[in-house]
């Protein structure tokens, strides 16, 4: 069963009655207007493959309880205002092919965990905040499987950019803002 009403200028919160439907596997509510914390509830939705909540105004951190959703198979929630910190739990996601986190108002650093995704093949987290934004370029160790998009503007890393980004033939790698990056690139040595 799929949710989907993007773009339809929706305005209120979630609401919690979302997650009595137990067969649901996609909620899309892309472009709306729906404002608040994530609704705890959703932790319920164990079925889902598909959460995509971009271009709300969604505040507050990402629930600890979603570390149950572990069917998630794409998280997209990039242009809304969120704090805290990209959860380590979200290791547990191990069926995560796509992962937007732009332009989300959460702090850095980009944590180690995130290389757990074997599956991931998309993977945008850009404009990180925080009180120690600098931050190390994080690991990608297994990260066999991004080929189509890495974007890391704007959080202002440090440290050299591993070989593995040339080794690996990203179709488009976007590592923007390097004048405020203090990167050492594989392609300028």
């Amino acid at each position: 069963m799929s949710i989907s009403l993007f773009g339809n200028r929706i305005s209120g919160s979630i609401p919690d009655e979302i997650s009595d439907i137990s067969t649901l596997e996609e909620l899309l509510l892309e472009y709306n207007l729906l404002e608040g914390h994530l609704p705890l509830s959703l932790e319920k939705l164990t079925n889902l493959r598909r959460l995509c909540l971009s271009a709300n105004n969604f505040i507050g951190t990402i629930p600890e309880s979603f570390h149950r959703l572990k069917n998630l198979k794409e998280f997209t929630i990039d242009g809304n205002d969120l704090s805290g910190k990209i959860p380590d739990w979200i290791e547990n996601w191990t069926q995560l092919k796509r992962l937007y986190l732009q332009g989300t108002s959460m702090e850095g650093p980009i944590p180690s965990a995130i290389s757990q995704l074997k599956n991931l093949s998309e993977l945008l987290i850009s404009d990180l905040s925080g009180p120690t934004p600098t931050t190390q370029f994080p690991q990608f160790g297994g990260y066999e499987n991004v080929k189509k998009i890495i974007d890391l503007s704007f959080n202002r890393l440090t440290s050299e950019i591993p070989d593995t980004f040339e080794e690996k033939g990203k179709e488009r790698t976007k590592l923007d803002n390097v004048s405020h990056q203090q990167l050492i690139d594989w392609r300028s040595a």
